[in-house]
């Protein structure tokens, strides 16, 4: 009687993403340092290789811990040794630990002045407080940055934009004001530098304008003392 093949076990591949995501987890569900052998024994994609491989096995999964670090690192989220060693297991040695705090990863908590102190739902993480006049200048100024389209700003200033509407209400911009969301030509920017010039120079400035459909003249001059 042939005995029924047992089919291989398969190890689930993850992502990157999913890896990273999976490792800033593990840290922030730990209110205390966990060893590098703690990390690797545990999160999924190291878990495997680490506690089942060769030597040359578990090697390439301290390199992609490293790797992975580094890659967080890029991104702003930094998992550093902890100042305190601790004592590996089943060994008297003391080894590097690491910890992730909450406020090492999210962005501070913003409120109004006004609102200052109110509960905020058990988030452990640092406030900045902010004035109504201040929110709507902020605003204003991420709203004219994305309008532009093209700026290298763009996308700090999308996520500006997301991270006030989430944290305070919504305030729109003025009716008043008038955005220019297109660039300007050479001839404008000619009249810029000239006036910027004069501005810093102290020196009277004098400008001239053709409405459509006419060519009247007129000037006007002014001065600042420098």
């Amino acid at each position: 009687m042939t005995r029924p093949r047992r089919k291989p076990t398969t190890v689930r591949r993850v992502s990157r993403t999913e890896r990273w995501l999976n490792l800033l987890a593990f840290l922030l569900d730990r209110r205390y340092a966990v060893t590098r052998n703690q990390i690797l024994s545990e999160v999924d994609d190291y878990r495997a290789d680490w506690l089942g491989g060769s030597h040359a096995t578990r090697e390439a999964v301290r390199r992609k811990f490293e790797r992975d670090k580094e890659g967080l690192r890029a991104l702003g989220i930094v998992i550093a040794p902890d100042a305190q060693k601790v004592e590996a297991e089943h060994t008297d040695q003391e080894v590097e630990a690491y910890r992730l705090r909450p406020r090492d990863l999210y962005l501070p908590y913003l409120e109004l002045t006004a609102a200052a102190g109110r509960p905020r739902q058990g988030y452990p993480i640092p406030s900045i407080s902010l004035k109504p006049d201040d929110l709507a200048i902020l605003r204003r100024a991420a709203e004219r940055v994305l309008a532009l389209g093209s700026s290298p700003l763009g996308a700090p200033a999308a996520s500006a934009l997301r991270k006030l509407s989430f944290d305070l209400p919504v305030q729109a911009a003025g009716d008043a004001e008038v955005v220019l969301t297109h660039p300007v030509g050479a001839q404008a920017e000619k009249v810029f530098r000239t006036l910027r010039e004069g501005w810093n120079g102290g020196s009277r400035c004098g400008a001239a304008t053709t409405p459509s459909g006419g060519m009247r003249r007129r000037s006007a001059t002014s001065s600042r003392t420098a």
